[in-house]
Formats: structure tokens, sequence, C-alpha cells
């Protein structure tokens, strides 16, 4: 297993004040689209998710973004000790499933 350290992960600040830490592992290609796969740190939202009665497919699930020159793959994990060939590996099928248009 591979794990990432606290210096793959970046804090930012959004406009708004609020801030996130995240880290971005690379990126895929399905069917001509190309998606970062990042991962956010949010500690808490397993929790939060079980209590309004969220599913674990939902809770595990990826989220696609995308905006003016780029599409996004998000996972979001409650500690930064993650396995990055495991998101890797599962962003395709992600993507595939997710991507506009199909």
């Amino acid at each position: 297993m591979t794990s990432t350290t606290g210096a793959d992960w970046t804090t930012r600040t959004l406009p708004t004040g609020r801030q996130y830490t995240s880290t971005r592992l690379g990126s895929v290609s399905v069917g001509g689209t190309t998606a970062d796969v990042v991962v956010y740190l949010d500690p808490g939202w397993f929790t939060r998710g079980r209590a309004r009665g969220r599913a674990e497919e939902v809770l595990h699930g990826a989220n696609l973004t995308t905006g003016p020159g780029f599409t996004e793959i998000g996972y979001r994990v409650e500690h930064q000790e993650i396995d990055p060939d495991a998101f890797l590996s599962r962003a395709p099928a992600d993507l595939a499933r997710l991507r506009p248009g199909t």
C-alpha cells in the first residue's frame, strides 16, 4: 500500500473564507473525457452522512465536477492516510458512469 504524506496535501482558502484540504493524484481519460482525480480531506464526512441517512454507496462514491477548462473526479476521506492506487484504479469506472452525455 502506498500512502500520501502531509507534503502531498494542500490547503486552499475559497473567496468565502472556507478552507479545504486536498491532494491531486493524477488524471484519467475515458471516451475522450479527461478528469483530474482529487481526494478531499473532510473529517466527519461519514459520521455526518450516516446521521443524515445517506447510503454507503453515496458516502464512498465519486463526485464529478466540471467547469471552464476542467473536469474532476473527487472523493472524500476522513484521514490523510490513503492508498492513491486504489483511487486511481477506481476513477476510470466512476468517470465512465458519471461523465456528461452518457
